[in-house]
């Protein structure tokens, strides 16, 4: 005869204080708002580099 088995396994849970959860929150805001910022100027640069009218028209309204 075998014995019933248990389960034995114990999760181990970690209690995050409120700060420790706001402040992996604002990290991450700042991280996606680094990669929105960092998209937008890497398109902007690419426009530059394929299209010359993008280009004189941005060379124009930073001249005048």
């Amino acid at each position: 005869m075998q014995a019933a088995q248990t389960n034995t396994h114990k999760q181990i849970t970690v209690a995050r204080t409120q700060d420790e959860i706001a402040f992996n929150d604002f990290k991450n805001s700042v991280l996606i708002l680094s990669l929105l910022a960092n998209a937008f100027v890497f398109t902007a640069w690419l426009t530059l580099q394929v299209t010359d009218q993008y280009n004189a028209a941005v060379v124009h309204a930073l001249v005048g």
